[in-house]
């Protein structure tokens, strides 16, 4: 339905808690995005992925590289050196704030009071729900601050989104 409903939140309910106000109405798999992302990720398709691997809860991930320009040591509770690695290079996937949600994962809402997507996960890894990753290569960017809104702005113009 192209229908939209406003939910007006007494008071602040954090990323997750408003799902507890139309929870009811939600009795299929649903998708749930922060309102300050851009994006061209093919929503249809990140639907079907969390369909297919029957997941509680579906999370838009995007990759990134991190070098550390030092020597990391590793060690043990003593102080003992276990490895060492010289500038290394680790790959970490992180959260982009857009999921896809079956409703049965709602149940793990508080009652009342405010409630994150990251509490929400929490208590799913909690109870050993199946959570996937959905790999995001598509364009994506935060525009919550200025400076990212402004970025966003001149991709749009110079045809980078």
């Amino acid at each position: 339905s192209s229908e939209v409903q406003l939910i007006r939140e007494e008071a602040p309910l954090g990323t997750a808690g408003g799902l507890r106000i139309i929870a009811d109405q939600l009795d299929t798999p649903f998708i749930l995005m922060n309102a300050d992302v851009l994006t061209r990720l093919d929503f249809a398709e990140l639907l079907a992925v969390h369909l297919r691997r029957q997941a509680a809860m579906t999370v838009g991930v995007k990759q990134q590289d991190l070098q550390i320009p030092y020597g990391v040591f590793e060690s043990d509770d003593e102080g003992i050196v276990t490895n060492f690695a010289e500038k290394p290079v680790y790959s970490l996937r992180y959260n982009i704030g857009i999921y896809s949600l079956s409703p049965a994962s709602l149940q793990y809402l508080p009652d009342s009071g405010p409630s994150d997507i990251t509490d929400l996960i929490e208590k799913l890894l909690r109870n050993r729900e199946r959570i996937v990753e959905y790999p995001v290569n598509d364009y994506w960017m935060d525009i919550g601050r200025m400076s990212d809104y402004e970025k966003a702005c001149e991709d749009v113009l110079t045809n980078k989104f």
